[in-house]
């Protein structure tokens, strides 16, 4: 358990990372598709080596149903998703769309209630819940005080004294 909360935490913090990487790139004025193609690349790359590294062997499936399912995950998972997304990305900031994409597992959550007849248990329902109230606090919280504010370094003139100014 320990090694897969690890696993986890580790995975959130490369996703943030990218995340920040993405929005620096598209600053920058690079172009999204062709990033995107690159990092998907050196992903490939770097798995595949990993894969080799440990002894993996590379076996391709050529039915019909397998190759269909690739050429969708590939084409529209990947490709599209991914560039769909960077846009979001540059259209929102790295914050806002990292808090989008805690909403994934609820859509495809939704999806398989009525696509594929799943029942949620009642765990299911407090996760939902806590994603749900995670994202309305942070994307519809107050502008933060400034440090003047906060601290009364310059108080309103008004709580003055006519005379001790």
């Amino acid at each position: 358990m320990i090694i897969g909360l690890f696993l986890a935490l580790l995975g959130t913090w490369f996703f943030s990372v990218g995340n920040l990487v993405s929005a620096r790139n598209q600053k920058q004025g690079l172009p999204t598709a062709s990033v995107n193609a690159w990092a998907m690349l050196y992903g490939a790359i770097i798995v595949s080596t990993f894969a080799l590294l440990r002894g993996a062997s590379f076996t391709l499936d050529l039915s019909p149903v397998y190759l269909i399912s690739l050429l969708y995950l590939a084409i529209g998972g990947s490709v599209i998703g991914f560039t769909a997304y960077l846009t979001v990305l540059h259209w929102v900031g790295p914050e806002k769309a990292a808090y989008m994409t805690v909403l994934f597992p609820v859509v495809a959550l939704t999806i398989s209630v009525f696509l594929e007849a799943y029942v949620p248990t009642p765990m299911i329902g407090v996760g939902l819940a806590f994603v749900l109230c995670g994202n309305l606090l942070v994307l519809k919280r107050r502008p933060p005080k400034s440090m003047e504010t906060v601290f009364e370094i310059n108080p309103p003139a008004a709580t003055h004294p006519p005379g001790n100014r």
